[in-house]
């Protein structure tokens, strides 16, 4: 038997409020990072003494945003209005990777050793490409594609915790 047309409404006004909930959290994080302005306009504060920590947390944002969205994405996108909306986050993901992995892009993210938080939120990004192939690897380009490859190899320079941590280096793995 079918729903009521009052449980269909219900549902698909449910469906509207998680979208605008996430998109509104996404937003200044995929906008930001897509323009290559996250640096310039991300407040930061962190109580940790060491510079880099500040650093670090770009990729913390963004990793862990593209982590969150990244199964609406793979559902791609569609004439529907919803789907038009994926669209436009596949994109604005896609130009924020390439950002993230450009030496020359002011929102070039580290993926190194110089801190030990990269390991992290390396392994969020890439649960995130991994949970998004066709929409978020599938659509970038040769160069972005071998960038991203480069930096997510300087990760590996990151000795894992006898933890938890030792799962952050595996899905770094298994993303390459």
């Amino acid at each position: 038997m079918g729903k009521s047309v009052l449980a269909q409404s219900s549902e698909y006004q449910d469906r509207q409020y998680w979208i605008e909930t996430m998109t509104k959290i996404a937003n200044p994080v995929l906008i930001n990072m897509s323009q290559g302005t996250l640096r310039k306009n991300m407040p930061t504060e962190t109580l940790s003494v060491d510079p880099l920590r500040k650093q670090v947390c770009y990729l913390e944002a963004f990793g862990r945003t593209v982590n969150g969205i990244a199964p609406w994405l793979e559902l791609g996108p569609d004439n529907s209005r919803e789907g038009k909306l994926r669209m436009h986050y596949i994109d604005m993901v896609v130009k924020g990777i390439k950002n993230a992995v450009n030496p020359k892009s002011t929102d070039y993210l580290i993926f190194d050793g110089r801190h030990f938080q990269p390991l992290v939120d390396t392994a969020f990004l890439c649960q995130g490409l991994l949970r998004a192939p066709k929409q978020l690897w599938g659509n970038l380009d040769i160069n972005t594609k071998n960038s991203l490859v480069t930096e997510l190899k300087k990760s590996r320079v990151i000795k894992p915790k006898e933890s938890n941590w030792l799962l952050f280096a595996s899905m770094v793995e298994a993303t390459l």
